[in-house]
């Protein structure tokens, strides 16, 4: 930044004021030789001074203006607040809705028979994480709403739907990440009830699998498939 005592217009000023100065006491002086001489010399200073005055001015740098920088309009949105998420269901071959992907990839616990094979194990990893599981629901919930709202014309209700597992807990899916939660309707059909019975007999299929490797490699795959589309794990069933 320019120190204020140095800029152009000051300097100037300061030069016509001191010689204006100067003119006054040429005009005051007793030893100026006539009044003729008096008023040539006064005249002379403002003359020099005005065009000192005019000179500063000429020298001085233009002012540089600052440009505006504008965000690209697909960057700015009034409409939707910092950090909001929307949901945007995804439509299967056959009419069901999935899960938006980018909100809902599916996320998993764990890939080992022996783990989901124990008994009572889907039940006590919900009883677990009770409060986890609220606020899970609570956030599937709200980014899935406006969507469904658009969709069928009303905001969902529990009636409408369920808090659904995209890679259910019974096979491996964690059961409180948003990333595997997502607000699953009852209807179109398929939906959420035949999304339960293709849940079951992944779960009766892998556990009744005496082979661990072949029963792990056939876990791993069915979650990928939950994850995708789970509409097409048992496409020839007809669910």
């Amino acid at each position: 930044m320019t120190p204020w005592i140095v800029t152009p217009w000051l300097r100037a000023l300061l030069v016509l004021i001191g010689l204006g100065l100067v003119a006054d006491i040429v005009w005051r002086s007793r030893w100026t030789i006539n009044l003729r001489h008096r008023h040539k010399a006064f005249i002379l200073c403002w003359v020099i001074g005005l065009v000192a005055f005019l000179w500063f001015i000429s020298k001085s740098p233009a002012q540089s203006v600052p440009i505006p920088i504008i965000a690209p309009k697909d960057q700015v949105n009034p409409q939707v607040p910092s950090g909001a998420i929307v949901a945007t269901y995804r439509v299967a071959k056959n009419g069901a809705l999935l899960p938006d992907k980018e909100v809902t990839p599916g996320l998993v616990l764990t890939s080992d028979p022996a783990v989901i094979c124990q008994n009572g194990y889907a039940t006590q990893h919900r009883e677990a994480n009770t409060s986890e599981y609220r606020q899970a629901h609570r956030i599937e919930f709200d980014e899935y709403k406006d969507d469904y709202r658009k969709r069928f014309g009303h905001p969902p209700q529990h009636s409408d739907g369920e808090d659904d597992h995209l890679i259910s807990i019974e096979d491996g899916g964690d059961p409180t990440a948003p990333e595997n939660r997502w607000f699953q309707p009852y209807l179109p059909a398929p939906g959420a009830h035949e999304k339960d019975e293709v849940e079951n007999e992944i779960h009766r299929i892998v556990c009744s699998e005496p082979d661990k490797d072949k029963a792990q490699k056939m876990l791993i795959r069915f979650q990928q498939q939950l994850a995708d589309d789970w509409t097409q794990v048992f496409p020839a069933s007809g669910i």
